[in-house]
């Protein structure tokens, strides 16, 4: 298998235009026989935003538990205060808000169905997502107005159901047509159109979480970037140089322009291909799966991109009646498969999936 060094060469752009730019054939941007044009599968489309060539290989072996183990404490804690400060500000926000959109529409809705309107909403950046009950159909309309007028949003969806491989929103646009936003969190910048793409303000510890493991230099590699979420962090506060991977064409459109938007394109490379098909080996000292449901069957190709000494951000949803062995007890079975031992550094769950279930993480450390 052809090193990591020689298959991170890429060019260095200096256009936006060449930036977005993306490939139907192996990739256009390189010389017909390059090395690159060569790992890369036909028909798989990428883009090139950094130099890697002056990456050199990093050796974990200096390194000792107890200055991993030391450091969590301290990230974790400054994981929740940071969490705690963004809902705060929020319930305070709502304290003032609820009672104005009550006043507009109790003049308008009849009275029992007053208590029945949102407590609750999502906004992602001047996109509000709202749950709106059956009873509420037929007032829906100028029910996000109401609420679109009083937050200051431009556009309002009806929370849908989360599916498909893509984990696509199915959302119905009851206010407004503009979809696409730019939502601020934690100094970073992510464009996305909320309406199609999956944006989860539950998940914010673990993006804050991302931006302090990461370390200066080290390179990671996120196989399921969709439009940043747990990478750019990485990049942008950690100072890492991040491979990102994202299937969706639609979705990987926006991954480009966030890592232009956050002045990444320096560190970060991004590829709209399956990561299976991602042809190196042994290249990165971090890895982000974050997907759920079915990322058990993605460890193996973790573990070819992995180095000996790696860190693995395994995410699943789990069972309650399986934790707290699980996600961990089924990594590490497939692990030993590919004769991979490893050890589990940590376990966060990040939030309810449904009744009964819940989305949890692991930080495992690869021994190849």
């Amino acid at each position: 298998m052809t090193s990591g060094l020689a298959f991170m060469r890429s060019l260095r752009y200096s256009s936006y235009a060449l930036l977005l730019r993306s490939c139907s054939r192996r990739n256009s941007f390189f010389p017909p026989n390059s090395l690159e044009n060569q790992l890369l599968p036909e028909g798989s489309s990428s883009i090139f935003l950094i130099d890697l060539r002056s990456i050199r290989s990093h050796s974990n072996s200096g390194l000792f538990l107890f200055k991993a183990f030391s450091s969590l404490f301290d990230e974790a804690t400054e994981n929740i205060i940071t969490g705690m400060r963004m809902l705060n500000s929020m319930r305070r926000g709502t304290q003032v808000i609820k009672p104005r959109i009550r006043e507009i529409l109790g003049r308008e809705l009849p009275a029992e169905l007053v208590n029945l309107l949102p407590k609750h909403w999502v906004r992602i950046g001047d996109v509000l997502i709202l749950p709106l009950r059956e009873e509420l159909e037929p007032y829906k309309h100028r029910i996000a107005e109401v609420y679109a007028e009083v937050l200051g949003v431009k556009t309002v969806l009806r929370k849908g159901r989360i599916s498909g491989e893509f984990r696509e929103t199915n959302y119905e646009v009851l206010y407004g047509s503009d979809t696409v936003t730019v939502h601020v969190e934690n100094g970073i910048k992510y464009k996305l159109d909320v309406a199609r793409i999956m944006f989860s303000p539950a998940n914010v510890k673990e993006r804050v979480r991302m931006a302090k493991v990461a370390r200066p230099g080290e390179m990671v590699v996120d196989m399921f970037a969709g439009i940043g979420h747990l990478s750019l962090p990485m990049a942008v506060h950690g100072g890492a140089r991040v491979i990102a991977i994202e299937k969706s064409p639609y979705t990987f459109k926006f991954l480009v322009e966030n890592i232009e938007l956050n002045g990444v394109w320096d560190r970060m490379t991004a590829y709209n291909i399956d990561n299976r098909e991602f042809p190196a080996e042994n290249v990165a000292d971090r890895v982000i799966m974050g997907y759920v449901v079915r990322t058990h069957e993605f460890i193996p190709k973790a573990l070819s991109i992995a180095k000996d000494g790696a860190v693995i951000h395994y995410h699943n949803t789990v069972p309650e009646r399986l934790m707290p062995e699980e996600p961990f007890r089924t990594f590490r079975e497939i692990a030993r498969e590919y004769g991979v031992e490893v050890e589990k550094l940590n376990e966060l769950v990040i939030k309810r999936y449904a009744p009964g279930v819940w989305h949890v993480v692991v930080d495992v450390r690869v021994f190849k």
